[in-house]
């Protein structure tokens, strides 16, 4: 059994070190750390390269290629081999049983069959620059989605409740989500809705594993849910959004646009609600 993890890096002298550290403090040992740097001006070379020759299961893959982290993480998968996926970001921090705990739940899922698609995500406490807790429960303080929704493969057309740092996903779910368009949001989104809308199985650990770091150099750190009309104001943002979303997933759901508008409409009144009454279960 082996356990790939994923990391795309840009620019991430800062912070690293600290992230490699956690990763290689995991309590389960069965990984493969798999480094791809995204063209960076820094020391982001040198740091992966002074920890792979002390560790023989940290490997730098690909430098000097700009793909971002849709075609970074996703070139990543590509060219991994192993029985499960994790995707990594450079600047946060792993809990020391972070990797034991997703693959615990995945197995608990898979019940001795590798054959239905399986993604697990865990929560994550957010933090800042300098690891201080902002909000120790990312799902109860900020999104309060109910666990049952994980699974609703028609919200997930629209949102992505398992961030792709927190994501573990089997050999099954890493087949059916490759290829993937040009076109998807993102690499965590795609692969919800690859597993969703072919059958599998969303799985979550409801504690805290990640110190997901929020400084003025993320690329997609968390955002605060608009309210209703906070987003009058970007209209566009969200119909060029939807229009991505709509063309990456038609091969599923066959819906017409007017339909699938019509969906996301719904939905988002219904994030606006758990906002408002902040009713998790």
């Amino acid at each position: 059994m082996n356990i790939a993890i994923l990391l795309t890096a840009y620019n991430g002298e800062n912070y690293l070190a600290h992230q490699l550290d956690s990763i290689i403090a995991q309590s389960c040992p069965d990984w493969s750390l798999l480094i791809r740097d995204d063209c960076s001006t820094d020391s982001t070379v040198d740091i992966v390269k002074s920890y792979s020759a002390k560790d023989s299961r940290i490997r730098l893959v690909e430098t000097g290629v700009k793909r971002g982290p849709l075609d970074g993480f996703m070139w990543l998968l590509e060219q991994a081999n192993a029985d499960y996926f994790m995707f990594c970001d450079h600047d946060d921090v792993w809990i020391s049983e972070k990797v034991e705990l997703t693959l615990r739940e995945m197995q608990k899922i898979e019940n001795g069959s590798g054959s239905t698609p399986v993604v697990v995500g865990t929560d994550l406490s957010i933090v800042d620059e300098n690891l201080n807790i902002i909000n120790y429960s990312y799902r109860h303080s900020r999104t309060h989605y109910s666990l049952e929704q994980l699974n609703d493969r028609r919200w997930h057309l629209f949102y992505d409740d398992i961030p792709g740092c927190t994501m573990m996903l089997n050999n099954v779910a890493r087949q059916i989500s490759l290829p993937y368009p040009k076109r998807a949001v993102m690499h965590d989104w795609w692969i919800m809705v690859s597993v969703l809308w072919n059958g599998g199985k969303v799985g979550f650990v409801d504690t805290p594993t990640i110190l997901y770091r929020q400084h003025s150099g993320n690329h997609t750190g968390v955002r605060k849910v608009r309210r209703v009309f906070g987003k009058f104001a970007h209209l566009k943002e969200i119909s060029e959004k939807t229009s991505r979303q709509y063309e990456s997933t038609r091969q599923f759901h066959h819906m017409g646009k007017v339909r699938f508008v019509l969906m996301k409409t719904y939905y988002m009144l219904k994030v606006q609600w758990n906002l408002r009454y902040k009713k998790s279960v």
